[in-house]
């Protein structure tokens, strides 16, 4: 299945039955073009999908993603400066929860960051989302 294909061709066959049985091209091709008009309606892509985003700094300790929902964060950066995971609910680092990151205060080392800076795409954050299987009220 093609990252941008909401169903499958077998799954559109068995719905349609015997009238659908020789059109797997003709299928595949509404499919791939109802997929895409889905996803461009939505302003979204639903399948996994790795992000970079590149960030206002707001000044507080949160900051809304504009993808979701987001499976992992590989990296953030706030003014150059990495800021690693929070290895537990009480230490510094970054958090996610929903659509938003949040870094946890705290004594961070050196300079690290204790909010999001404010600044001009100044938070960098390398994430993934969306979904490894498509829910079948999307489909």
């Amino acid at each position: 299945m093609s990252q941008t294909q909401l169903c499958q061709v077998a799954d559109v066959q068995t719905y349609l039955g015997d009238a659908a049985k020789n059109a797997g091209d003709v299928l595949e091709l509404l499919i791939n073009g109802a997929s895409a008009f889905i996803e461009n309606w939505c302003n979204r892509k639903f399948a996994l999908t790795d992000y970079t985003e590149w960030r206002n700094g707001t000044g507080k300790e949160r900051i809304y993603l504009a993808n979701g929902p987001v499976v992992s964060v590989a990296a953030v950066s706030v003014d150059g400066y990495a800021v690693q995971p929070s290895p537990d609910t009480r230490s510094y680092g970054f958090v996610v929860g929903d659509n938003t990151l949040y870094l946890r205060p705290g004594a961070g080392p050196g300079a690290a960051p204790r909010v999001f800076t404010r600044g001009i795409q100044n938070v960098e954050i390398q994430y993934q989302a969306g979904f490894a299987t498509i829910p079948p009220d999307i489909i």
